[in-house]
């Protein structure tokens, strides 16, 4: 209960702090390379688009980090109180994710679609970049980058859901007789975290191939036809109507 009211509450502030929270972990990187210095001016200049991105993703590394967590720590705790051989049926990781599967899945599809639509615009910013004199690597560097600038934002709060949970249960289990002993093994970080994050790469990376293929400008072009402004149209539709029949 502490870990999902935790994160729904993270994840309804997170468009006053994801901000601030990018730039500071994103400022202790010691990296110079240009495409990472430009990676994270296009997260902050982004915005809100940039925390409609991250909030799904926080609710996935939150929840999944927590819950893969949660079986061992349990086990661990009985063991430690009752000198082992205690086995609770279906308290496995396996049971934890059929039971927040869905949720996850929803959160997950969330960001994934949240960045597809946000394709058209990487792929002006990755035209341009060429056209300005930026190589193929570093072009096709920029979205991965971002992506790992989206998750390793996620992860903070993420990461701190986990630390409310396990203070919750420090705190609940002397209640019971028993005292909590804590375990995070490293599958929930390689799952929660390491996984998120290919998944986000690859949704993020995966829709700039084809436009990378193509002339630059025919790429601004093509976006160009695609959006043509409201205000010329209705300009000249009314010309065309103008004087008597």
């Amino acid at each position: 209960g502490a870990l999902v009211l935790f994160v729904f509450v993270v994840a309804a502030a997170a468009p006053v702090f994801i901000g601030p929270v990018a730039r500071a972990w994103t400022a202790v990187i010691p990296a110079r390379d240009p495409m990472w210095q430009l990676a994270r001016r296009n997260i902050y200049t982004r915005g809100t688009r940039f925390s409609r991105s991250v909030i799904p993703v926080i609710y996935t590394i939150g929840l999944m980090l927590g819950f893969l967590a949660i079986g061992p720590t349990i086990f661990a705790t009985t063991d430690a109180a009752f000198g082992g051989g205690v086995t609770l049926e279906k308290a496995n990781a396996g049971a934890f994710l059929s039971l927040l599967g869905p949720a996850l899945g929803v959160a997950l599809c969330g960001g994934v679609a949240n960045l597809f639509m946000m394709s058209k615009q990487r792929d002006a910013e990755l035209a341009l970049l060429g056209l300005v004199g930026a190589t193929p690597r570093q072009r096709r560097l920029l979205p991965v980058l971002e992506a790992i600038i989206l998750v390793g934002t996620a992860a903070i709060p993420g990461v701190l859901a986990l630390a409310v949970m396990m203070a919750y249960m420090h705190h609940a289990f002397p209640y019971a007789g028993v005292q909590a002993v804590t375990v995070v093994p490293l599958s929930a970080w390689v799952i929660s975290i390491g996984g998120t994050a290919a998944i986000m790469v690859l949704a993020t990376w995966a829709p700039t191939l084809r436009s990378m293929t193509l002339p630059e400008r025919r790429v601004i072009a093509r976006l160009a036809a695609e959006y043509p402004l409201a205000e010329a149209e209705d300009g000249g539709h009314d010309r065309r109507h103008v004087g008597p029949r």
